[in-house]
């Protein structure tokens, strides 16, 4: 009898990437298990979205190389969608004036994202400006998200800094 077995390369990998172009590149190919570590440095106004879908036992992630040393700042926004995502260590400050829910668990309307973690993660002050329109930092869509060990502080704009929106497919379950 002959039994042949054939293996697929499919072990997770860290992909390192030094800027936006490069993530967006390494989001569009990463598989279940796979870490893309997000190079220290300033992000400035820079639109990153972390679309994927990963496995409860294996995630897709998102990290900075150094926590607190990959900076997004100015009118950059990050938007997450799909499941079994996991965004770490990063740090957001002076978010710009008149972005409102800079950070999203959704790509769009139609795009929820489901089962994700932010961890480790900072949002720290915001630049002064017209205080006429409401502004949140974190708007949490979809359902059964987990938001731990993270740092919300120093928010003096109108409006609320973390918001949790129902109905519409966004169901709750969240633990933060």
């Amino acid at each position: 009898m002959l039994l042949l077995c054939v293996t697929g390369s499919t072990a997770a990998k860290d992909i390192p990437v030094s800027d936006v172009a490069a993530l967006q590149s390494a989001v569009a190919s990463a598989r279940p298990g796979d870490t893309l570590i997000l190079a220290e440095g300033e992000y400035r106004d820079a639109e990153i979205v972390f679309k994927g879908q990963g496995t409860k036992d294996a995630p897709i992630t998102l990290k900075a190389a150094t926590p607190g040393k990959t900076v997004i700042t100015g009118k950059s926004t990050l938007r997450i969608g799909g499941e079994h995502l996991v965004v770490e260590g990063l740090f957001f400050k002076d978010l710009g004036p008149g972005i409102s829910d800079p950070i999203q668990f959704r790509v769009d309307s139609d795009e929820l994202a489901h089962n994700c973690r932010m961890t480790g993660c900072a949002v720290l002050g915001s630049r002064p400006g017209d205080n006429s329109q409401e502004s949140r930092w974190v708007g949490l869509y979809g359902s059964g998200h987990r938001v731990d060990h993270c740092a919300f502080q120093g928010k003096s704009d109108k409006g609320t800094t973390f918001v949790v929106w129902l109905g519409d497919g966004s169901e709750g379950r969240h633990q933060i």
